[in-house]
This record gives C-alpha cells, structure tokens and sequence, in this order.
C-alpha cells in the first residue's frame, strides 16, 4: 500500500507545491489531448510518487483518525479526500474496497474530463469502461437509457485512466484489496449523476450534482414534518431555484399549505422552462376540467 509508515504533513511546502504541480499536469492533459502533455503528467505522477507526497498525506490522515475519532476531514464526500482544488480542477484520494460482492446500482461521475491514477503495487484492479447513453438532457430522466460495456482491463500500477469526452464515460473499479486511487477531474460537471442498475445497466435514478441542493430538499422535509412557520416563505424564494426538483417540489409543498391557489401555482408551472415540470402542470390541469 502506499500509507507504509505515519508522516506528519503539516505545512510542508514541498508537498504542497507537488500536488499544485501534479493537478495541473493532469488539467493540461485532459484539456489538450497530445503526447507532450501525456508525458508531462505521467512525469509528474513519477515525481509526487518519489517525493513521498501522497504517503505523507494518506498517512497524517490515518494519524488524525486514529488520534481523534470525531475528526472529519476537510471537503470530504463518501469515499474521497480532496486534497487540492482550483477554479478549474480538483485532486482527490478515492477509497476503493475489496469488491467481492456487486452492488446493485452503477453509478457514473458527473464530470466528462477525468483521470484516475493507480497508486497501490500490490493490489489487482480490475476496469470496466462503460459509454453512457445519449440524452437530449442530463437533467431529464429517461428510464430505459442503458449503458454499453466498452471494455473490462487490468490496469498497472501508477497507470491510469482517461475519459474526456462531451458524453460521460463510465468507469467501474474493482480491487482484491482495499486500496486508493488518485482522482483529478475539470470542474466541468453535469447537473445530474446518473445511476444505472448494474445488472442490466438500464438508468435507475438520477440526482444533483451540488450537494446544497440535496440539503435543501432535506430541509424543506424537514421543516414540513415540523410544521415550521418559515417552510411558505422557504417554498416561495425556491420557485425561482435554478433546480427543477426544487421548484416542482415547493409548488407541491404550497399547494398543500394552501399558500397559493394550485390553479395559481399550476400556471406557473406550465411556463416553467423544464419540460418534466411542463409536462405534470399540463396533465394536471387537464385532470382537473
């Protein structure tokens, strides 16, 4: 594994200036598809390995935990630490378990411009490279959209793998040991991830990409179940929410509250600009002459 002995991080400029380095050979490479950039990254995969860089930060993460339960890193979502980012990209660590058992639903990323390195010499990992389908819309969910099976490779240590399309390329990783990868992707992400069953790779659900706008949902839940006196004025300000989900869900929340008439909330709703919104407004209305 790489985390092989405890270093403290701390503010290590070295370390730091490496990961800079690193993030940006990776930007340049998905951004400009030539051999000169390719070989620029993998020199600086080469490099951060040799500098002892991600050892350090794996390492002082395991210390961390294992000093302090309750610590949480910084920026965290299941399964990965970021570990640096700017306007146009990101670098994290991706925890991969050993993956005996299948899962039942296939989830592909909501960025179209990413790498991912293989850093571990002793772990066998197994990649399944998928097309996505093609939808008019990534924010309008269209059950039946499959997934095609591009290939199933072994890929080496301190390999790695690229998808940089307008498309989505899904990407599935198995290890016979629990291991990590480095992940760094554009900041170019899709509104909706997609999820596909993995049995019959058909699309299952799909759900934002933005995180505050899963908080958002749970609040105004939360806030229903609680009666709270704030949920009206919270599902008014969110008619004009730049999220579809959201907008539908505080004219379904209103018209139970009786805040505004549905025939009211319906045209509204009739005009929005998505057509899942559009369509269930039209079929209601028509319900209801």
């Amino acid at each position: 594994m790489i985390y092989s002995r405890a270093v403290t991080l701390g503010a290590d400029a070295d370390h730091k200036q490496q990961l800079v380095w690193l993030a940006a050979a990776g930007r340049a490479w998905l951004n400009r598809s030539y051999q000169e950039a390719l070989l620029q990254f993998a020199s600086a995969v080469e490099d951060t390995h040799r500098s002892g860089t991600l050892q350090a930060l794996v390492s002082s993460e395991i210390e961390r935990l294992g000093d302090d339960i309750s610590y949480t890193p910084d920026r965290v979502v299941p399964g990965r630490v970021a570990l640096y980012e700017d306007r146009e990209c990101r670098l994290d660590l991706c925890a991969l378990p050993a993956g005996d058992a299948e899962t039942t639903t296939l989830l592909y990323s909501d960025a179209s411009s990413v790498i991912y390195v293989v850093l571990d010499r002793e772990a066998e990992i197994l990649v399944s490279s998928y097309d996505a389908p093609t939808v008019e819309r990534n924010d309008v969910f269209m059950p039946g959209a499959r997934l095609d099976q591009l290939e199933c490779r072994r890929v080496e240590s301190f390999h790695t793998v690229r998808a940089n399309s307008e498309r989505l390329t899904a990407h599935e990783y198995r290890s016979d040991r629990p291991t990590v990868l480095a992940r760094i992707s554009l900041k170019k992400a899709l509104p909706f991830v997609w999820g596909f069953e993995r049995a019959t790779l058909e699309a299952k659900l799909l759900y934002p990409s933005d995180v505050s706008a899963s908080r958002t949902s749970l609040a105004m839940d939360f806030l229903k179940v609680s009666d709270h006196p704030r949920l009206p004025e919270l599902c008014t300000n969110l008619l004009d929410s730049p999220w579809h989900f959201l907008r539908w869900k505080a004219i379904q929340f209103m018209a139970e509250l009786d805040t505004e008439s549905l025939d009211s909330l319906l045209a509204r709703a009739i005009d929005d600009e998505h057509l899942d919104i559009r369509t269930t407004a039209s079929r209601v209305l028509a319900g209801r002459t």
